[in-house]
């Protein structure tokens, strides 16, 4: 069960965002590195900063902004989150996963989880776009928002399906793959590289699988998309820079836009 202190600030932060934004649609997305320009293409938007929000903890990363925006995407309601804050910024899991846990309470159903990830798979380049469809917990830690939740697999089967079904109907080439983040704040060097396609991973990041991890724990149905923005330290042989995984988030945001919207369009229609 959620203890007093987070309840009592879950209830405050829950007033000011339907006060400022009213009632909520059903479906989120979670916009990570260099991804969070598709809010800023929502129709008849609303915005909220995550500083006005009780409880909420400010991102402090170049590339998320710190807002909440309401509108539709392709004639489909949504409310964006324009970047999140890291385990690596000196946050706890709980911290980290608030507004996860936020979103379920205003009566989000479905959350669409997006970030930024190095490819340790060699089928992986920049620019691809993949499917979330296992995670490798190498924070070696997580939130723990209900202790009465055995581990299983917290991502959804069903809305994996609709994102496949988005990408084929868009032409868009839809990679699977493991996500295995690291808490950061530093790239993997080469040797956890290595580890991390030993133990199976196939794309390396610093974020998104806590919130994972929470949605599972308080029945929040979750899907997660990985940008391919870099390749993981020693494959190419190049230094990495924060710049390359904003560029490279910039060059297939067209692709990412077309998946999220078509998604988006399937959650609205047929509400899964």
């Amino acid at each position: 069960m959620i203890d007093s202190h987070w309840n009592e600030l879950l209830d405050r932060a829950g007033r000011v965002v339907r006060e400022r934004l009213g009632e909520l649609p059903e479906n989120a997305v979670v916009l990570g590195s260099g991804l969070g320009p598709l809010a800023d293409e929502l129709q008849g938007s609303r915005r909220l900063a995550v500083s006005e929000i009780p409880g909420h903890p400010l991102p402090r990363v170049h590339g998320h902004a710190g807002m909440w925006v309401v509108g539709s995407l392709g004639g489909a309601p949504v409310l964006a989150l324009q970047g999140r804050s890291h385990f690596y910024e000196g946050y706890s899991m709980q911290e980290v996963t608030f507004a996860t846990v936020l979103l379920h309470r205003l009566g989000v159903k479905r959350l669409i989880v997006t970030n930024a990830a190095g490819a340790a798979s060699p089928r992986l380049h920049p620019g691809d776009l993949m499917l979330i469809t296992g995670i490798i917990n190498l924070f070696w830690h997580q939130p723990s928002w209900r202790t009465d939740v055995p581990r299983s697999e917290p991502l959804d089967p069903a809305l994996m399906e609709v994102a496949e079904r988005a990408a084929a109907a868009r032409g868009i080439l839809l990679q699977r793959g493991f996500l295995a983040p690291s808490s950061g704040p530093s790239y993997e060097t080469a040797a956890e590289i290595r580890m991390v396609q030993g133990v199976g991973g196939d794309a390396a990041c610093m974020s998104t699988v806590p919130e994972i991890l929470a949605a599972g724990q308080i029945g929040l149905r979750v899907v997660g998309i990985s940008c391919i923005t870099n390749y993981g330290t020693g494959i190419s042989g190049e230094p990495l820079d924060h710049r390359e995984v904003i560029e490279t988030a910039d060059r297939v945001a067209a692709r990412f836009r077309m998946l999220v919207s078509g998604i988006l369009a399937i959650f609205h229609q047929e509400r899964p």
